[in-house]
């Protein structure tokens, strides 16, 4: 079995870089097979990623990998990761921060909306439906390091 491995790797620290690090996916997963549904999700996902890293921790490390493994006589394997890593305090409870509506320590609703607020609280739980595979792990020494998968079909 033969593995082709693409992969790109940006810092994220400037407010652009969330749609750079967009644009540049979806360009590698239409190099690679993904149609269009597929690459529209992942632009989306690794944007709310790249922008909760920049927000949360002012920044940090994006990279993408598109692996094409091939065994003899079948069709080629495909599949992309996204993985992006920051320095910031975490997320202490990741269960609660994948539900719709909550940001920055609290639910966004009626009661407790900020005008301040620029975020409606959905962008993890998108990751989470938008990707076919989705690893968040708090580091030990501080920061977040997300890993998501997405495969061709």
């Amino acid at each position: 079995m033969s593995v082709k491995v693409i992969e790109k790797r940006f810092e994220i620290g400037a407010s652009t870089d969330a749609l750079f690090c967009s644009i540049q996916s979806k360009r590698i997963a239409s190099q690679v097979g993904f149609g269009s549904r597929s690459q529209w999700e992942l632009a989306i996902a690794v944007k709310e990623l790249v922008t909760n890293a920049l927000s949360h921790a002012g920044g940090g490390i994006f990279i993408i990998r598109a692996y094409q493994g091939v065994k003899s006589g079948e069709e080629p394997k495909v599949s992309l990761e996204i993985e992006v890593e920051d320095s910031g305090p975490g997320i202490e409870d990741l269960g609660t921060a994948l539900m719709d509506g909550y940001s920055r320590g609290r639910f966004v609703d009626g009661e407790n909306f900020a005008p301040d607020r620029q975020s409606l609280g959905a962008g993890l739980g998108t990751v989470k439906r938008l990707m076919d595979s989705v690893r968040f792990q708090n580091k030990t020494e501080g920061g977040l390091l997300v890993r998501a998968y997405k495969y061709l079909a």
